[in-house]
Parts: structure tokens; C-alpha cells; sequence
């Protein structure tokens, strides 16, 4: 039997961004025509030129919304399933789809006139092994809830590579007014018509009197294949060596993969069904969707940030990340239908608990868990009783745990294989377990447990903590008084100067009183009144944290989450020049209204002082506050009473946000090896990094204790 030899598995996302009624005079007609609506149905199909080599498996469509007749931000997106397969009767090459006519180098939309279509081509970026196919957009055109008349756009996607991971392709669908009148969607009208064809004779060309319809799509491309590679190879590597027979037709990737599907592009709940999709042509037998699996993936973490938020206008709910435990233990999948659910929990960075009880599955599944879950960095819990596993299956689960050290709890009794496995997998798991609890940057572990206060630490900890603290916290220059030094009482007191001096050597009064606040007025007049202490802008510092989110980057895929981890510097610099700016336009507005004799008030500065929110927002949800917090209830700068309160409160916004005790161990370690690298690696050196290490571990588990 021929193998699938397949080309690309993903899907289409097109997102109807605006619709635009260009022309007065056709604004006014669609008003008139008693309320014309449309709605966009869309669909996919090989590229003409290819049809003789590659051929599209699922042919989905999918409708969207209905729109009234006028100008609007639509914002709908419309997600179609796409798998191409190479035909078998042709000798597979690696070309692709290549299209030496029309090729567009800068990415930019090129439209090319046909008849009554426009074709939009969203052209590739040179590459060679590029896969393409035709977006075909069905508009029907509807008065009340009878169709008028519909007809089909198409987009030319000559690469989806070129519009894969950060980049996506714009495409513009037209339909002129002569058109829709003589279809009858619109009524006729002489200057609407005279307009049109003025058009018309501009052979295609822009024109700012030309009256129409505009449909405004972007195009992105999402290859959905790693978790289905994944399994395949897995699958193949299990029959090999358990001498079971192979697959027929087997599933062959002819391009590899190049973008990994973006974090958060699609609900879950859509994956899964996917893939059920693509598991019903490569099991060629239906695969059920299981409700209870719909609404497990639907399910929200409760008071996480994702539930129902937005944050900088950006939506934060449904984030892959709410996902703690997958329990399939009250349903009998059997191994097809699980797979699927296995591809999509692939995508869950925060999945801690995978429980698979009494589900019929054999070895095959342990294959598949090893290659999706050897290095997850969350999953902790693996329970898989009472199965059909034996001894293959056994030592992959060995396998998985030696990989994944975060595996720590596998319940795997129940299964064929024998007691000696068995113990295998429990001492492996136990030893994953000592592993963590013997951890340094591990502060959750017994080993911290005396950490309760600053008073559990000997002075000799907290001074060489305090003096790691001193060079971190070293204030921006922008903020140093120039001539004043502290005082015991952290006041400022001015240098003494001859011409100030009294006979016996101390300051006149009015000098002192005079001098701190010019001095004072000086340093802090473009400073802002914020609730950030100037330690927390100190550059070092913020360097230090500059490069925990640098290295966090790769640990942590949700935006959100990785915001914690942030320095405040740099946002802060972007806020206060933002702040300037406003100041310096809102001022030029007063000084405009007083010299034409207007009383306008205050101008406005609303967007410099959001900004300036947004920072202090960030600020109180940060890793750096928690640090900063610390530290200073270290140094008795505040009580530590007040401090602990403050450490809990962060605590429980960051939790709810996501962070999880896996990322605060990952970042100490960092932020601790960066003060290696700044301190310097004597034995000094390493004591001042340990103290201040011990002193992170108390602010850290008391903002986790809440």
C-alpha cells in the first residue's frame, strides 16, 4: 500500500478585519436598500498549477458571521483545517508548488485583475520546498434571511512557510458597485453608476472615487504537525522494537518543520477536535469527540488573570498555560482516541497532573508519552494503572522519568509487566525526588523550612547579604544630588563651603533650608510621583533582571507570565519620555489658548499618566518587587510585619497570573548566577551570593505561602 507522504498539517486562520463601503454615494444607496447584509463563507484548495501532484484531504468550510452594509471593524476569525498530501501517482519532489510567473519579494500584497475577480497574491519569499494553495472567500449578499446572489474571491498563497510564526499575509476581497447593482444587492442609481465605471477605466489602478465593497482579510498559515510527528516516529520506533506489524499506510513527512505553532494561537478545545480530524484519516476509522475532553480543556483556572481579561487590549482568556491536571480516569478512551487528547495537551506548558487509569492502553501509548512529555518542565504526577502495559512499555515509562526530572509521583500498578519494573520505576521517580528536594535554588525544600523572618538569620548572612544589596541597589545617576550627602538620619545635608560658614564652623540656618530644597527641586523636577523606590530603577539591578527574562524567554512561553520576570528600568524610561513628550505638547496647547485669549484649562496628559500607571502596575506584580521588598525588610528599612504582608499580596497576584514554584526556582537560579558573574566567583564572593540567596529564599516562600 502507498504511504501518505505528507505535505503540510496545520490550518488557515483568516481573520475578516474590516469591511469598508467606499463612495457617498453607495453609503447612501446601501442605506436605502432596506438593510443589505453579507457574510463571508471560506474555503481551500490546491493551487491550480499544482493540481496534478498535491491534493487537500479535509475540504472544510467554514461560515462566518452575518455584517450589515457599512463600514466596520469586524475582527472574526475563521480558523480552516488544511492537510495536503502528495498524490501518489506522482514521483514526489521537493520543490513544492513553486511559481516562477508571479513571485513577490517584499511580502506585500499584489492584485492581479480577472475578469470580475480579484486575485491577491501573497507571494513567497524565495525559498525553495515552499507549499502553496488557493483561499477561496464565498461573500453572499442577503436581504432579511434570503440570499441574493453570492461570488467567490480568491487569494493566491504561494507560501505558507511565508506567512507561518510572526508573519501573516494582507489580502483586499473588492466587488464594485456596477456589480452589486446589476445582481441586484443594490438598487440602480445613475451617479453611483457614472462613478463606478470612471473606475473602471482606470484599469485597475487605485482611485480615490472609486466605489465599492472592500473586505479586509489577514492570512496566517499554523503547522499543527510536531506533536503528530512526534507520535508517529514513536509509533514506528515501538513497532521495530517490539516486533509488531507496521501501519498501513504509513505516514511519511516530506518537509520539515520549521515554525512551531505559536503560543496561545488557537482554543483548545479547536486543537482537539483537529486532530481528531487528522487521527480519523490516519487511524482510517472515526474518532470520537469526547465532551468531557471539550470541557476539561475549557475549563479556567479560577481567579487566574485569563479568566475573562484584558490587559494592554490584548484578550488573556483561554491561555494554554491554566491547564494544571488532564484526568481521563472517568472515561474509557482506548489508545486511537487518546491519542489526539495526547497531541493536544502536548501544547499545555502548565500541565502538572496526567492521570490515565483503566483506559485500555498498551505500550504503544508509553511510547507516545515518552517522545511528547520527556521534557516537560511541569508535569510531576504520571499515573497509568491498571492498564495493558508489559514490559516494553515499562521501560519506556523508565526512560521518561531518567529524562523529565520533574517526574516525581508514576502510579503504574496494575500493569503486566513484573514486580522488578515496578521497582524500577518507583526507586527512578525517588530518585527524581531527591534530586529536587536536594536542590540549592530549590527554596520550597525542608532545607529552607528555618527561614520564617530576618531574625532567623545570624548577622554575619544578613551583612554580606546587605552588602551584595548595596551594590545592586546603587540609585541611577539621574537621581544623586549634586553637593549633598545622607545624613545619619537618610536627610540630605549640603557640603559645607567657606562662603556659607559661620565663625564657628556650622551652616546658617537659612542657607541649609534654602539649599535642600533648590537642591531637592533640582534633582527630583522630572521625576514623577510614583510608588516606585529608586532602588527599583537602579541599573545594575534591573541588568540583573534584564537577563533573567532573557533566559526565562525560553522556559516560559506565556507573554503574561514572563512579564514578571521583567526589569522596570527600561519600561520606566519609555514612560517618562512618553510623560516629556505630553508635557511638552500639552504646554505649547496652553500657551496657544492664552495668547488667543482662551480659557481651555489644563491640557490633557492622560496617556503620558496611563503609561506611568501601567509601569507602577507591572512594578507590583514583578519579581523585583519581591526582591526589592526583601531586601529592604532585610535592612530594617520597613517593618517586617508590613513586609510580609506586601511579600503575600505579590505572591497572590503572581500566582494568579500563572506563575507556578518551578518558575521561581528557575528564576533564582538565574538571578543568582548573574551575581556570579557580577560579584565574581572567590570563596568571598560565593559566601555574598549564598547570603543573598537565603535572603530571596524568606521573601519568595512567604509570597508563596499565602
Amino acid at each position: 500500500m502507498t504511504d501518505n507522504k505528507v505535505l503540510y498539517v496545520g490550518c488557515i486562520v483568516v481573520t475578516l478585519k474590516e469591511v469598508r463601503v467606499c463612495g457617498k454615494q453607495l453609503e447612501c444607496e446601501a442605506t436605502r436598500s432596506g438593510g443589505a447584509q453579507f457574510c463571508v463563507r471560506t474555503a481551500v484548495a490546491v493551487a491550480e498549477t499544482a493540481t496534478h501532484s498535491i491534493h487537500e484531504r479535509f475540504c472544510e468550510r467554514v461560515n462566518s458571521s452575518i455584517y450589515s452594509f457599512k463600514n466596520s471593524t469586524m475582527m472574526e476569525q475563521m480558523v480552516v483545517p488544511v492537510m495536503l498530501l502528495r498524490s501518489p501517482s506522482t514521483i514526489a519532489t521537493m520543490n513544492g508548488s513553486k511559481h516562477n510567473d508571479k513571485v513577490n519579494t517584499n511580502g506585500s500584497a499584489d492584485r492581479v485583475r480577472n475578469g470580475n475577480s480579484d486575485v491577491t497574491d501573497l507571494g513567497a519569499n524565495g525559498e525553495d520546498m515552499d507549499v502553496g494553495l488557493d483561499l477561496f472567500l464565498d461573500i453572499s449578499f442577503l436581504h432579511g434571511e434570503s440570499m441574493v446572489w453570492s461570488l467567490r474571491r480568491r487569494v493566491e498563497v504561494e507560501s505558507l512557510d511565508a506567512i507561518a510564526s510572526q508573519n501573516c499575509g494582507v489580502a483586499v476581497a473588492r466587488v464594485s458597485t456596477d456589480v452589486l447593482q446589476s445582481n441586484g444587492v443594490l438598487p440602480t442609481s445613475e451617479a453611483v453608476r457614472g462613478g463606478s465605471a470612471a473606475c473602471d477605466a482606470s484599469d485597475g489602478r487605485e482611485d480615490d472615487e472609486w466605489s465599492g465593497l472592500e473586505l479586509h482579510v489577514i492570512v496566517r498559515s499554523m503547522d499543527m504537525s510536531e506533536p503528530i510527528r512526534l507520535m508517529v516516529a514513536a509509533e514506528r520506533e515501538a513497532s521495530a522494537f517490539l516486533d509488531l506489524p507496521q501501519r498501513e499506510p504509513q505516514t511519511v513527512f516530506l518537509l520539515p518543520l520549521r515554525h512551531a505553532m505559536p503560543y496561545n494561537a488557537l482554543p483548545l478545545e479547536v486543537l482537539y477536535q483537529f486532530y481528531c480530524c487528522f487521527y480519523e484519516y490516519f487511524f482510517n476509522k472515526p474518532v470520537k469527540v469526547f465532551g468531557h475532553v471539550v470541557n476539561m480543556l475549557r475549563t479556567r483556572q479560577p481567579g487566574g488573570m485569563g479568566d475573562n481579561k484584558t490587559r494592554g487590549g490584548a484578550v488573556t482568556e483561554g491561555r494554554w498555560s491554566e491547564l494544571r491536571s488532564a484526568d481521563l480516569r472517568p472515561l474509557l478512551l482506548g489508545e486511537d482516541a487518546l491519542a489526539p487528547v495526547l497531541a493536544t495537551l502536548f501544547h499545555c506548558p502548565g500541565l502538572r497532573e496526567l492521570l490515565l487509569d483503566q483506559n485500555s492502553l498498551s505500550d504503544i501509548t508509553c511510547y507516545r508519552i515518552r517522545s511528547l512529555f520527556y521534557r516537560h518542565r511541569h508535569l510531576e504526577t504520571l499515573s497509568i494503572a491498571r492498564n495493558n502495559i508489559h514490559e516494553g512499555g515499562g521501560e519506556q515509562l523508565v526512560r521518561l522519568i531518567r529524562r523529565n526530572k520533574r517526574l516525581i509521583d508514576v502510579k503504574a500498578s496494575g500493569n503486566h509487566f513484573t514486580h522488578s519494573m515496578s521497582s524500577r520505576i518507583q526507586r527512578v521517580a525517588s530518585l527524581n525526588e531527591e534530586y529536587i528536594r536536594g536542590d540549592p535554588y530549590n527554596v520550597f525544600s525542608s532545607a529552607y523550612s528555618y527561614v520564617v523572618s530576618p531574625t532567623s538569620f545570624p548577622a554575619s548572612i544578613i551583612k554580606q547579604a546587605l552588602a551584595v544589596w548595596a551594590m545592586l541597589s546603587a540609585a541611577p545617576v539621574s537621581t544623586v544630588i549634586v553637593d549633598c550627602v545622607p545624613n545619619s538620619t537618610f536627610g540630605i545635608d549640603l557640603m559645607g563651603s567657606p562662603n556659607n560658614m559661620k565663625s564657628n564652623g556650622s551652616l546658617h540656618g537659612s542657607a541649609l533650608d534654602n539649599g535642600v530644597v533648590e537642591a531637592t527641586d533640582k534633582a527630583l523636577e522630572s521625576s514623577q510621583a510614583t510608588s516606585i523606590p529608586h532602588c527599583a530603577l537602579s541599573p545594575l539591578l534591573n541588568e540583573v533582571m534584564r537577563t533573567v527574562a532573557l533566559r526565562m524567554s525560553s522556559i516560559l512561553h506565556d507573554p503574561w507570565a514572563l512579564l514578571v520576570f521583567s526589569d522596570i528600568e527600561s519600561h520606566w524610561e519609555r514612560c517618562t519620555i512618553t510623560l516629556r513628550e505630553q508635557k511638552e505638547k500639552c504646554s505649547k496647547q496652553d500657551a496657544q489658548a492664552a495668547a488667543d485669549g482662551r480659557e481651555d484649562g489644563p491640557a490633557s496628559i492622560r496617556h503620558g499618566e496611563a503609561a506611568l500607571c501601567e509601569v507602577e502596575d507591572l512594578y507590583a506584580i514583578s519579581f523585583l518587587h519581591l526582591v526589592v521588598v526583601t531586601m529592604r525588610a532585610v535592612g530594617r528599612a520597613m517593618d517586617w510585619e508590613d513586609a510580609s504582608s506586601v511579600l503575600r499580596d505579590i505572591g497572590r497576584k503572581q500566582m494568579a497570573i500563572g506563575i507556578l514554584e518551578e518558575n521561581y526556582r528557575d528564576a533564582i537560579q538565574i538571578f543568582v548566577q548573574s551575581l556570579a558573574v557580577v560579584c565574581g566567583k572567590d570563596e568571598a564572593d560565593v559566601e555574598h551570593s549564598a547570603a543573598f540567596l537565603q535572603c530571596l529564599a524568606l521573601g519568595v516562600r512567604t509570597a508563596v505561602a499565602a
